[in-house]
């Protein structure tokens, strides 16, 4: 995925933005009001539940980018949950471009390098929940789409 440094790099920035207590409702803010789509697909969300969930998800991307055993295969596990809720690919364009500017400005640290593996490593755990919601040929039925 990328260099000890460049991963160590993201750990840090993640610590550092998780750090600022307004870190997750800044991003909620930002992202609910990218778009009307994107608003209605929250508006009867249970906000303190998905806000506890975003923080381990976070943490989830910084196992599976080190590789942790069944990190990797929980993100596709994520993926088919969020397609289920009706969230689609073009959706994770702008949770990726709010996530990145809510840690913009809870990371006193940012620049351009920090921007550069912040997109890297969430481009790649976008693809791999992505790659959950694709059934393999000849899988059907629920078991192809269990969270169970």
């Amino acid at each position: 995925m990328g260099s000890a440094p460049e991963l160590g790099a993201f750990h840090a920035s993640l610590d550092r933005a998780l750090s600022d207590t307004a870190f997750i409702d800044r991003f909620y803010d930002s992202f609910i009001a990218s778009s009307g789509e994107i608003e209605l697909l929250f508006r009867h969300a249970d906000m303190p539940r998905l806000k506890r969930k975003l923080k381990n998800s976070l943490r989830l991307i910084t196992q599976a980018i080190d590789d942790e055993p069944g990190a990797a295969e929980y993100l596709e596990l994520l993926g088919r949950t969020h397609k289920r809720l009706g969230i689609e690919p073009r959706h994770f364009d702008g949770w990726i471009w709010a996530l990145i500017d809510t840690v913009a400005q809870c990371d006193a640290e940012f620049g351009p390098d920090t921007e550069r593996v912040w997109r890297t490593v969430l481009s790649a755990s976008v693809v791999r929940m992505q790659a959950g919601t694709i059934v393999q040929a000849g899988t059907t039925g629920p078991a192809a789409d269990s969270t169970a």
